[in-house]
């Protein structure tokens, strides 16, 4: 078993507040986290930008054999998750480190990103 960190977006109520007001184009142009939301949620790591990461927060550490166990682990559970701020389920946009390495979550599988 090895110790991985998983990074989300974290997306404030006002800048929801904000699509709701000015639609997801809107909101992007104003709020580069939202931007990033966007583009990874639809594009994963075919559309990361390195610029991107100042909007992640580490979110929790998960003691995993592989990826493929802390993407179970992280929606299923079945092992202990270190909690460090509020997160949903590990799911497409989401990174996850190992050893200074980042995989991004993609819609089938993982990929490296360069950060």
């Amino acid at each position: 078993m090895q110790t991985y960190k998983v990074y989300q977006l974290q997306i404030s109520d006002a800048i929801y507040d904000d699509v709701n007001l000015l639609g997801h184009s809107g909101a992007a142009k104003k709020h580069p986290a939202y931007e990033a939301r966007l583009a990874v949620q639809f594009g994963g790591s075919e559309k990361f930008e390195p610029r991107f990461l100042e909007h992640y927060s580490l979110v929790c550490e998960i003691d995993a054999h592989d990826l493929e166990h802390v993407f179970e682990i992280g929606n299923i559970g079945g092992g202990e998750i270190r909690q460090i701020r509020r997160m949903h389920s590990i799911s497409v946009g989401d990174i996850v480190e190992l050893k200074g390495r980042h995989f991004m979550v993609d819609s089938m599988g993982f990929n490296e990103v360069m950060v």
